[in-house]
């Protein structure tokens, strides 16, 4: 399969699809027989049981995933790709605090890189962890300055911010830096996001309904979709147009 990039922006062979993820789904209903090969290929050491791990996430079974990932990195510890993947999984099933763990436990080995550091930042920005989020996403970009998802997270983390701490300057910086990633990355992954939170912080809670709004007709719910921008109008009748 050809590379992609994953939940957590990890530029590693994955194929974890989650629903919210642009991709064919014809692709995927061909994945069982690209991977049964592979493990065939493979044979029965490390690289059969990323195969299988592969092969899991493919068919929407994460658990088997983490399983077989664990299996792989057993075999060869030093095997960045697997922990990567290993860590992917986790994060997938929802185990985040073990996702988290083996990504440090990668960059405590002196596997450290701008992927694994921006992966942490995704998963501590995803569990609350404002400040450490931040730091992650800086190391990233120190790394790798052209890595669009960290410097999207970092624009996150300033949003985030600012609505702990509002203040004028706060909301300047979030804005400027929502505004760089969409100068740089104008069709990018978290492009619409970026696009969103702009509208967030502009527009405060009516921001927020609007966004909601567009979730709640994505998702066929269109009468809670309808109240929420009849809420906004009222507030801001000058958006009606």
């Amino acid at each position: 399969p050809d590379q992609t990039v994953n939940k957590l922006g990890m530029d590693v062979p994955d194929v974890c699809i989650q629903p919210d993820d642009d991709v064919s789904f014809k692709r995927m209903q061909a994945l069982p027989q690209i991977f049964a090969l592979a493990r065939i290929v493979a044979g029965a050491g490390q690289n059969f049981r990323a195969a299988e791990g592969l092969g899991a996430c493919g068919a929407g079974n994460f658990k088997r995933a983490v399983e077989n990932y664990r299996k792989a990195v057993a075999l060869k510890p030093e095997w960045v790709e697997a922990r990567l993947s290993l860590a992917n999984s986790l994060y997938r099933v929802g185990d985040k605090a073990e996702a988290l763990a083996e990504l440090a436990a990668l960059s405590k080995s002196g596997h450290r890189s701008a992927t694994i550091d921006c992966a942490a930042g995704v998963i501590q920005l995803d569990i609350g962890k404002l400040d450490e989020a931040c730091q992650s996403f800086d190391r990233a970009l120190q790394e790798d300055p052209d890595l669009g998802r960290a410097l999207f997270g970092r624009a996150q983390c300033l949003q985030r911010r600012q609505e702990v701490s509002p203040s004028a300057d706060a909301k300047a910086m979030a804005l400027a830096a929502l505004q760089e990633y969409l100068k740089r990355f104008p069709d990018g992954a978290q492009a619409q996001q970026a696009r969103e939170l702009m509208d967030r912080i502009r527009f405060g809670q009516a921001g927020a309904d609007m966004a909601g709004a567009k979730d709640a007709f994505n998702a066929g719910k269109f009468r809670m979709a309808e109240t929420l921008l009849r809420k906004v109008v009222s507030a801001h009748p000058d958006l009606e147009d």
